[in-house]
């Protein structure tokens, strides 16, 4: 038993009050329907501020999320520009091989027109009739290379030449040596629009 002491201003004297044990906790109500039950709303137990993202379990959508930033989410150093800005942006290429892009044929096709959009390097061999080279198909852009490899099957076959390729400080061959592989090789001209040959080169 507990004894309280306290002053009483209506009759201005000091009384006591004298507190019992505490009596024997009542029974539990039931549920209401809106209580938020333990295992619904913290099933790992967290026992922790719900409001804490820090203690949220789970996915959200990032559509209700109002300060969803990069960098709130780690993301800082990464670029976010679009696939279509990167790829036009002006690169350099350190420690890389640019592997051309190479068609062959063999046999009695012509003429022949090379592909400028998809070819970097067109391969003729096995020659078995003269061969005309038409104008190459495709958009080429001013400087774009090309690289012709040919050679015949055995017997010397003519090379004829549409007006579209020049040759610039050499010939373009009318012939080929049997069975010889010759290389020539082509610079797009956008001002003049022509494929000028800056090289022929046979083997010896």
């Amino acid at each position: 038993m507990t004894a309280y002491k306290y002053y009483d201003t209506v009759s201005s004297t000091w009384k006591y009050l004298l507190q019992g044990p505490t009596g024997p906790a009542g029974p539990t109500g039931p549920s209401g329907a809106g209580d938020m039950v333990a295992s619904v709303y913290d099933p790992t137990a967290k026992a922790a501020d719900a409001f804490n993202r820090t203690n949220h379990t789970g996915t959200q959508l990032a559509a209700t999320i109002s300060d969803l930033t990069k960098t709130s989410v780690g993301l800082a150093d990464v670029d976010n520009t679009s696939n279509a800005t990167e790829r036009a942006a002006t690169a350099t290429l350190t420690n890389k091989r640019i592997t051309p892009r190479v068609t062959s044929i063999a046999g009695t096709t012509s003429p022949q027109a090379p592909t400028s959009d998809s070819v970097d390097t067109w391969v003729h061999s096995a020659m078995t009739v003269g061969m005309t080279f038409s104008a190459p198909t495709g958009t080429p852009t001013d400087g774009q290379k090309l690289m012709l490899r040919l050679k015949d099957d055995g017997t010397a076959r003519t090379l004829t030449w549409n007006a579209i390729y020049r040759g610039v400080g050499v010939a373009l061959p009318a012939t080929t040596t049997i069975s010889k592989t010759l290389y020539l090789g082509f610079v797009y001209n956008t001002a003049d629009t022509k494929w000028d040959c800056i090289a022929v080169a046979q083997e010896a």
